[in-house]
């Protein structure tokens, strides 16, 4: 089978904590104050993405349609697509930062910062007719453009016309902030 997966691409930079800044199940960061790290390292995630490397890995045909920025960040991200046999040609590159992540980690709990740059610039007119049709399953991930309701709109309607298996997979971010009781797929992923 051959798979498109559709939605972000982040770069995630994780951080342990070391020191004890929890009270009362919050991270308590003081103002103006340092911390120490007890390791500090760069992995590519996004949900996209880690569908995409997961499929792969099961030795699936897997493509993935993100947006990226222009940044050293990018080339990240297409590095190790390409490293894990991910299809990255349909990759849109724009003139802004690649979506990016701060993780803090302590004690096995983590907190994310995160930053939407390169997929807010999702439009629903990148979402064509002619790149479903190559596809047998679409697992669309979330997208955080002020269009992404016409978008998943958009997979939907085109997969039901082409006869092709439709997943969605959003965060309970999307969910909040869209009504997506019109939308019409195979299965609804609820991570």
């Amino acid at each position: 089978m051959k798979f498109l997966t559709i939605g972000s691409a982040v770069i995630d930079i994780i951080a342990y904590i070391e020191e004890n800044v929890e009270e009362k199940g919050f991270l308590k960061l003081n103002l103006g104050s340092k911390y120490n790290l007890n390791v500090f390292r760069f992995d590519v995630g996004g949900s996209a993405l880690n569908v995409a490397i997961t499929l792969s890995r099961l030795k699936d045909r897997v493509y993935l349609f993100s947006k990226i920025g222009n940044d050293v960040f990018s080339k990240k991200i297409i590095e190790t697509l390409k490293r894990e046999g991910v299809g990255a040609n349909l990759l849109k590159k724009e003139k802004t930062l690649s979506d990016f992540s701060i993780v803090l980690m302590h004690k096995g709990e983590r907190s994310i910062l995160v930053s939407h740059t390169a997929s807010k610039k999702f439009k629903a007119n990148d979402i064509k007719k002619s790149i479903i049709k190559n596809f047998d399953v679409i697992i669309a991930t979330s997208i955080f453009s002020n269009e992404a309701l016409e978008i998943y709109s958009r997979i939907s309607e085109y997969c039901k016309e082409q006869g092709k298996y439709f997943i969605f997979n959003p965060s309970i971010t999307i969910l909040r902030k869209f009504d997506f009781s019109n939308l019409k797929g195979n299965i609804l992923i609820l991570n």
